[in-house]
């Protein structure tokens, strides 16, 4: 348990502990987030482990003590989780992060009602698994995925499963389309060519407005500030096992060979790893047993400081050391993936 009196008293931050709007087992200070616009101490923290929220305004409000401190001092995610001398996560109880995370779940439904700034997919890039087209997949994605593992048996559940998408003209032409979903609704894209040899392998959409696509088409988020499946795992309460591989075929091979033994799969979208997806990978860690990072055996050279930054938030590292010819986890067959789940993340 932190000891915030004395940790703020280090720092420098003036806060108070009685007074008017004050309440037992909290302590007060001036609200990062809303700046000069608080004239007093309307930031309550939690002596008792159960976070921090602004009276001002309700979403301002959370449960890691890294993102308040970053906020506070004005220093980085890293900067921060050295401050508080965290060498690894946080933990709370179940219930009181299961309670936060319904509580950000609610808020963020009030904001996708809104119709400001909501995101459509373009009228070329439809689904997968549709009744336009008597509930095939389109042949030239059918014998793409079909190549990575996925026989067309089970292709229509996977393509309903994670909202995949195509598109056989305009930008993402013969791309499989990844939605991606916060808890804000539909924010950005990322289409991966089903031709070998085709660059970028990845397209996604663009977050500045002035370049949109069709002159209307942006991303409400950067793709670096999300996670694979990032809605449905704030939606679901947790497992056995969080693996965040690289990229989306990584943790579709993961989280489809997995879920049922509750083992889920997300991924960073690339090499590196960003302050919001480490913030979110703490928040989302906390409901899990086990907590693993699994990088491509060619990201060698990023390794280091990316496994640095996700132990902070709790992440071991995982290797495909059983499979020593696998490029990556996606990479695996079905069979092998599940053994791998069994044997080098449920039993380890």
């Amino acid at each position: 348990m932190i000891d915030w009196p004395k940790l703020l008293a280090q720092q420098g931050i003036e806060f108070i502990e009685h007074g008017p709007s004050t309440s037992k087992g909290n302590i007060y200070v001036h609200c990062p987030w809303c700046g000069q616009a608080d004239q007093g101490h309307h930031m309550g923290i939690s002596l008792n482990g159960k976070g921090w929220g602004c009276w001002r305004q309700a979403t301002h409000r959370g449960k890691s003590p890294i993102k308040l401190i970053a906020a506070l001092l004005n220093v980085s995610w890293d900067r921060a989780t050295e401050i508080l001398g965290i060498d690894g996560p946080v933990l709370t109880s179940d219930s009181s992060m299961q309670e936060l995370l319904k509580s950000y779940f609610k808020k963020d439904q009030d904001v996708e009602t809104s119709n400001i700034h909501k995101l459509i997919l373009p009228a070329e890039i439809l689904p997968l698994y549709s009744p336009h087209f008597k509930n095939k997949v389109q042949s030239i994605f059918a014998e793409y995925l079909e190549d990575r593992g996925y026989p067309r048996d089970i292709q229509p559940s996977l393509v309903h499963k994670y909202k995949l998408h195509w598109a056989l003209r305009g930008k993402w032409k013969y791309r499989i389309i990844f939605p991606i979903y916060t808890r804000k609704g539909l924010v950005t894209w990322t289409g991966r060519h089903v031709t070998k040899g085709i660059e970028p392998r990845y397209d996604t959409l663009t977050v500045d407005p002035d370049n949109a696509y069709q002159d209307q088409y942006y991303a409400r988020a950067n793709i670096k500030d999300c996670l694979f499946n990032e809605r449905w795992l704030y939606k679901n309460q947790g497992g056995k096992a969080l693996v965040v591989g690289e990229g989306p075929f990584d943790a579709l091979r993961l989280d489809w060979n997995g879920y049922k033994s509750e083992v889920h799969g997300t991924c960073l979208f690339g090499k590196t790893i960003s302050d919001a997806q480490l913030e979110k990978l703490y928040e989302l860690g906390q409901l899990y047993n086990k907590r693993y990072i699994l990088l491509d055996p060619d990201a060698e050279l990023d390794v280091f400081p990316i496994l640095q930054r996700a132990k902070r938030a709790g992440f071991k590292p995982l290797s495909l050391v059983s499979y020593p010819n696998a490029e990556d986890i996606g990479a695996l067959s079905n069979r092998d993936t599940k053994e791998f789940i069994r044997k080098d993340i449920l039993n380890r």
